[in-house]
């Protein structure tokens, strides 16, 4: 299965999950939507599919057929299969390869250009928290305690930012406005909460399976729509754990403290 094929099978799953999540956003857990995302990622990459008796692949193809008024392949008689075979495996043959493929150069420049555009923004972003110093409020210590990791955590503070954030695999660190920190704003436990669930939950891995996604199918508007819906569907997951932890009382402070960030 060429790159083509991977695409536009993969850019069919993309809207059927898009239109799902569409339609059932309030009825099923993000990790749900999450979960077909990652299905759409393995259509996206892996070249090959396994037969299903069930498919919505079939289906369209199915549709398709019916509307071009082109014949399925196994309603086609063998004798014209097997001709039409033998004369494609003989142009095959007979057809030399070509040493240069235009359309390969245009993807590869493609794929470097939206790698090269995330890294500098990724540079950029790293110097607005350079600077960050380590974290220190009332509470601290014992936060980290019920917080711990089998990867250490570090959490810091930064004057350069108006949003919490974090960043890493193996060292994650978490950086929060100094503004939330000097004031002991009420916001706190709610943002450590959001942020250490993203850490638990190696979103930052996703976040790069994404990328490299998008990489490869830089050309499709549809990946582009599921990297957005992804990475908004990794906030909404954590928003979901953090009000499941605090309890629904706590849903308006909850949403008044994300409102409050984005001021």
């Amino acid at each position: 299965m060429d790159l083509l094929s991977m695409s536009k099978m993969g850019a069919i799953l993309i809207m059927v999950i898009a239109s799902l999540r569409l339609c059932l956003k309030n009825r099923l857990p993000r990790k749900a939507f999450l979960a077909l995302w990652l299905l759409a990622i393995l259509r996206l990459c892996i070249p090959f599919t396994l037969p299903t008796p069930v498919s919505i692949y079939n289906f369209t193809s199915q549709f398709s057929s019916e509307t071009t008024g082109v014949m399925p392949a196994q309603l086609v008689p063998s004798d014209n299969l097997l001709s039409g075979a033998m004369i494609e495996n003989a142009a095959n043959q007979e057809a030399p390869t070509a040493p240069y493929s235009p359309l390969f150069t245009l993807w590869l420049i493609g794929a470097c250009a939206t790698l090269f555009f995330f890294f500098i923004m990724h540079l950029l972003a790293r110097r607005e928290y350079s600077d960050s110093l380590p974290a220190k409020f009332p509470g601290f210590s014992d936060w980290m305690k019920e917080h711990s990791l089998y990867r250490k955590l570090q959490i810091r503070v930064s004057d350069r930012i108006l949003a919490p954030l974090t960043y890493g695999i193996l060292r994650p660190v978490i950086v929060l406005p100094k503004t939330i920190v000097r004031h002991q704003s009420v916001q706190l436990p709610f943002v450590l909460e959001h942020e250490y669930y993203h850490i638990r939950r190696l979103d930052v891995l996703w976040k790069y399976i994404l990328l490299i996604t998008l990489c490869i199918h830089w050309f499709n508007p549809a990946v582009w729509l599921m990297f957005y819906l992804a990475n908004r569907d990794l906030e909404l997951s954590c928003d979901e754990a953090v009000i499941k932890k605090f309890g629904m009382r706590h849903r308006y402070d909850y949403a008044m403290a994300l409102l409050a960030l984005e001021d």
